[in-house]
């Protein structure tokens, strides 16, 4: 009798097994799903629906992984005070991105995230077929600890963008505006024919005008490599960025514009959207370096403005992919389980459209155009329950649909804008600063103290020498020192593949 009941209880526990086994993937059939804490921004808000998703999504997730997911999404403007709080809290996240202010290099040298070469070899196959050599510029001391969020939308330009309905009462042709100068001559007519509105507002809250800088120095043909810390091509050394001739000649520029009310008054405490200022006749034009055929094709119709592409060099540097970085923190519960989300977001379009554009029918419905989704009936971008703008974040799998305006070729339209981009000389470096944290902690403090003043045009060149003093103080020179050797050795090892 015992002997029967033994292989009566093999041949159960065989056919749980078998019937359990799907794509590649074991699961126990009826076990308990692993649920993953997941973390992220939107620069549109929290979703009203985002409850309603995640149940839909946690469907589809048990099925194919035998999980589901706690979608915990905050306001870009306050993400990065937030995901520190829960870094240091007790409660694991399982999946985080980094932010604008949210570093994805401070947070390595932190030691708060995980290696995940292995993770990826074992469960993000797709990913790496996905995202390719692109991976290789999130590695430090040649480990990898995150996933670029951008491999989509990494070629950008700067674009200015102007309210068509300006244009057309100006009598303006944007597409002969090429240069800053020719973007100041507009925004002057601008303040002649409305004085009470703000012709440049910031892109997005919590930016000021950060992007006129990046244009800057990018058309000076340098580099940030984060902490005040600015590379030059021609001579690839290190340097303080607020002591650049780029950054003055920035700074000079904002303040005249405050002077000259061309730009907002007080941008730097700035939490509105574009949009928002763009709809409240606030505001009506804008500099955005995330110039693209896929934004320029949904913005010139969400927010009714037409956007032209500035002169400038077309450069994918290390910053490109690493401003978003999916990264697994070291307190995570379930490290595995969260690569294989992961690993879907990238590759599997029924997870990507939905965490992307909600549920089929309610928040998106198709078209008869092929891969082109559009809102339903009396929705839009500005009344929908589910409208999600998270750059590098949800808009990552190319085998997701299109949102109208975007035709349904947009990928490839975007690999031959892609295409037009040379690679920065430091593609793929990244600084290690973990034996330095203590100085670049406080050069963080002092860059939040005056960084945002001198974007929004507040401080004249004047103030520049008190923050220098306090940057030496903060051990900048030192940080300026340890990355130049990083750098040296870093070109040694690369060099004829840089040729």
């Amino acid at each position: 009798k015992m002997k029967k009941k033994g292989i009566v209880f093999v041949m159960v526990f065989m056919m749980l097994f078998l019937t359990s086994c799907k794509n590649g993937e074991t699961e126990i059939s009826g076990s308990t799903p692993t649920e993953l804490h997941i973390v992220y921004s939107s620069y549109s808000g929290i979703p009203e629906d985002l409850e309603i998703v995640q149940d839909a999504l946690n469907k589809i997730l048990i099925e194919k992984i035998n999980c589901t997911v706690n979608l915990e999404v905050y306001p870009s403007s306050n993400y990065d005070t937030q995901i520190n709080l829960l870094l240091s809290g007790g409660d694991g996240i399982d999946l985080m991105t980094s932010g604008l202010n949210t570093r994805y290099h401070q947070i390595v040298s932190k030691k708060l995230v995980l290696p995940i070469d292995d993770l990826l070899e074992k469960y993000g196959k797709g990913i790496m077929d996905a995202v390719g050599d692109s991976l290789e510029a999130g590695r430090i001391n040649g480990i990898l600890y995150g996933v670029t969020g951008v491999p989509l939308t990494a070629a950008a330009d700067t674009g200015f963008a102007v309210k068509n309905k300006i244009l057309n009462e100006l009598d303006i042709n944007l597409q002969e505006v090429k240069t800053i100068e020719d973007v100041e001559i507009v925004l002057k007519k601008i303040k002649e024919k409305y004085p009470d509105m703000t012709p440049l507002i910031p892109s997005s809250s919590g930016r000021a005008y950060d992007d006129l800088s990046n244009y800057m120095w990018r058309y000076d043909e340098m580099e940030s490599i984060e902490d005040g810390c600015i590379v030059d091509y021609e001579t690839m050394t290190v340097s303080n960025l607020y002591e650049s001739e780029t950054f003055k000649k920035t700074v000079e520029l904002l303040y005249r514009w405050n002077k000259e009310g061309l730009i907002m008054p007080n941008a730097s405490t700035n939490s509105d959207t574009r949009g928002a200022l763009l709809d409240g006749n606030q505001g009506v034009a804008y500099l955005t370096t995330s110039y693209s055929p896929t934004l320029s094709a949904k913005e010139n119709l969400q927010l009714d403005v037409d956007i032209v592409e500035l002169n400038q060099n077309k450069i994918l540097g290390t910053s490109s992919f690493t401003n978003t970085q999916w990264m697994i923190p070291v307190k995570s519960k379930h490290p595995e389980e969260a690569m294989k989300f992961l690993n879907l977001l990238y590759t599997d379009e029924e997870v990507g459209n939905m965490l992307q554009y909600g549920i089929e029918g309610v928040h998106y419905v198709k078209t008869d155009k092929e891969n082109v989704i559009t809102y339903p009936e009396g929705q839009d971008v500005v009344n929908s329950r589910y409208y999600v703008k998270t750059p590098g974040i949800t808009d990552i799998n190319i085998n997701c649909y299109a949102i109208e305006p975007l035709p349904g070729d947009i990928y490839q339209k975007y690999q031959e804008f892609k295409n037009e981009f040379k690679q920065s000389p430091l593609l793929g470096f990244m600084a290690d600063v973990s034996e330095c944290k203590t100085e670049t902690a406080a050069i963080a403090n002092v860059i939040a103290q005056y960084h945002f003043n001198f974007m929004s045009g507040d401080y004249d060149t004047s103030m520049l020498n008190e923050m220098n003093e306090k940057l030496k103080d903060a051990g900048i020179n030192k940080v300026i020192e340890v990355k130049q050797r990083q750098l040296n050795e870093w070109l040694e090892v690369n060099k004829n593949e840089n040729q």
